[in-house]
């Protein structure tokens, strides 16, 4: 449950992200960073992990999982929203 709110945290951060870096980047770049970080956000919640700020082993294997699917377009995502910003 405390990881869930962790991640439910995250996902509230995510959305403060994209409206702070809104116009900094493409519009389709904003839409592929919030896909992979919903899909990043799950699977931290999947696997009882935090999402942010997230360990190197998370994002390690979350990205060896993906590999089929690309691991060089999630990667810049997962960055971009490791940072606080506030």
């Amino acid at each position: 449950m405390e990881i869930q709110m962790i991640n439910d945290t995250a996902s509230q951060k995510l959305a403060q992200l994209l409206i702070h870096i809104d116009g900094a980047y493409a519009p389709n770049t904003l839409r592929a960073y919030k896909a992979d970080m919903l899909e990043f956000i799950a699977y931290c919640e999947k696997n009882g992990v935090c999402a942010l700020p997230a360990k190197p082993k998370t994002v390690a294997a979350f990205l060896m999982q993906t590999v089929p699917q690309g691991i060089k377009l999630r990667i810049p995502a997962i960055v971009t929203t490791q940072f606080d910003r506030s």
